[in-house]
């Protein structure tokens, strides 16, 4: 049986004044979004997402969260977990801007 995400991918607010993509993310894409997200790779999507779409401040943010849950051996700190689901959120619906 196929892994069913636990969140919509296709949000109904979909116009985001933070949607601002930046230079050289063009690569990363909706479909490689949801292959991440079968390999239960969070972090690292929130991490491209905020790469692709986020300010210079987020992206520092988003860096460092990723850090300590790739050198973590307990996971993620409810904290860190917090503010990443507040910055996945934020961009995740720039993948539908108009």
């Amino acid at each position: 049986m196929a892994h069913k995400p636990q969140f919509d991918y296709y949000p109904m607010n979909r116009k985001n004044s933070d949607c601002k993509s930046n230079k050289g993310m063009n690569h990363f894409t909706l479909k490689e979004y949801k292959k991440n997200e079968d390999y239960n790779e969070h972090t690292f999507n929130a991490l491209l997402l905020v790469k692709k779409f986020g300010t210079k401040v987020d992206i520092k943010k988003m860096q460092a969260i990723n850090n300590r849950h790739e050198n973590s051996n307990e996971g993620i700190s409810s904290s860190d977990y917090k503010t990443r689901y507040e910055l996945h959120n934020k961009y995740f619906k720039c993948f539908f801007k108009s």
